[in-house]
């Protein structure tokens, strides 16, 4: 016996029949099922993208004003903080630009959990940090009086929406067949 098992020639094999095959091929039909958003879901995915724009918009306004004993009265916002260096801006603005670009598919019917879902946990990430800051601002620091202004809670607010609408989007799907 050759090497593979197998003997040179089998009488007993099925053997195919040759050349072309005879009669007409059975039809065949595509059936596609995709996910789709709801007009709810659309909704809350522009919520949360109005949201996202509102924490953008907050990074710019005064978030605290300082009188730091020995320099004067200062002003801080998301990109520049009492001191004059870099603040959380930045960070923010990324979030909230990661958030809208992950709910825009939602805008379009086209429904991608793993996008929402990240939406979603960007905006709580979102949402925590705007509460450190408040947290951070309020309990200023010996020789510094600190007030706060309007930009943090603007934050704090967008992150809020951003987050309903991240999780409002997320919630149930709906099948079509195409």
């Amino acid at each position: 016996m050759p090497l593979g098992g197998y003997g040179a020639y089998d009488p007993n094999a099925v053997r195919l029949p040759s050349g072309p095959p005879t009669g007409t091929p059975p039809p065949v039909s595509f059936t596609m099922i995709v996910q789709t958003v709801s007009s709810r879901q659309r909704v809350a995915a522009l919520v949360g993208i109005i949201g996202a724009a509102v924490v953008v918009a907050g990074t710019f306004v005064g978030w605290v004003r300082a009188d730091v004993l020995g320099f004067g009265v200062r002003s801080g916002n998301g990109w520049n903080n009492v001191m004059g260096e870099v603040s959380w801006g930045p960070l923010f603005t990324l979030i909230a630009v990661a958030v809208a670009l992950c709910l825009a598919p939602a805008l379009a019917s086209v429904r991608s959990e793993p996008a929402l879902m990240f939406a979603g946990g960007a905006a709580a990430l979102s949402v925590a940090l705007a509460v450190y800051q408040l947290w951070d601002i309020s309990r200023g620091a010996e020789g510094v009086d600190t007030t706060l202004l309007v930009g943090t809670p603007l934050i704090l607010a967008g992150s809020l929406l951003a987050a309903g609408g991240s999780l409002l989007s997320a919630r149930g799907t709906r099948s079509a067949i195409v």
